[in-house]
């Protein structure tokens, strides 16, 4: 997602799938810049750290912006504050402070590129490009016209490419897994009042 579209985002864009434990968290987006309309995902990481985010905010709704200024519940955080901060990150790597002059790649769009570069190779390109909302033509757009659950399960499939902590899959597999334990523990304890 660029920084604009990012800026951009209200809670209602997330809301639903955030409300309904969906991951990874589907996007379907228009791209500010030009216009085209195309579905993206965020994956279990991303998710994770937006939960933690908005447990620290009070009074939001759906037309609410998604990220604020710091302090503010209302006012729309901006490019300007985004790469200010990543701009205060970068001072304190030092591998970025003593091996480099010219322009921090450290910056909102290096994880944007990193996001086609991590891809490139093993998922179609035409599939990155439209995760990406690039304009990829109306005859390709055509064969990608997929259901929101059959592109969920391509996003997951590469997730793992993309990832720092957990994958989608890891954590679902995780909750599954609670679930089925907590079932066997609840079903052990109804046998044992069976029984006596």
């Amino acid at each position: 997602i660029s920084i604009s579209d990012l800026c951009a985002l209200n809670y209602g864009d997330v809301s639903y799938e955030l409300n309904s434990d969906k991951l990874p968290l589907l996007l379907n987006l228009s791209r500010r810049k030009t216009g085209v309309e195309y579905t993206t995902f965020l994956g279990a990481d991303a998710v994770h750290y937006l939960n933690l985010y908005l447990r620290t905010r009070k009074n939001v709704s759906e037309d609410t912006p998604l990220f604020t200024k710091w302090g503010s519940d209302a006012e729309r955080i901006t490019r300007g504050a985004i790469e200010k901060k990543f701009k205060e990150f970068a001072k304190n790597l030092t591998f970025l402070r003593d091996n480099g002059d010219g322009m921090n790649p450290a910056r909102p769009h290096s994880l944007r590129s990193a996001f086609r570069s991590r891809l490139t190779g093993k998922m179609d390109g035409d599939m990155i490009e439209f995760f990406m909302g690039h304009e990829i033509g109306e005859a390709k757009r055509a064969y990608i016209n997929l259901p929101d659950d059959e592109l969920r399960e391509l996003y997951a499939q590469f997730e793992h490419e993309l990832s720092i902590e957990k994958t989608s899959k890891e954590l679902l597999a995780e909750r599954t897994g609670k679930t089925q334990e907590f079932d066997k523990l609840t079903n052990q304890k109804i046998q044992d009042m069976d029984v006596t």
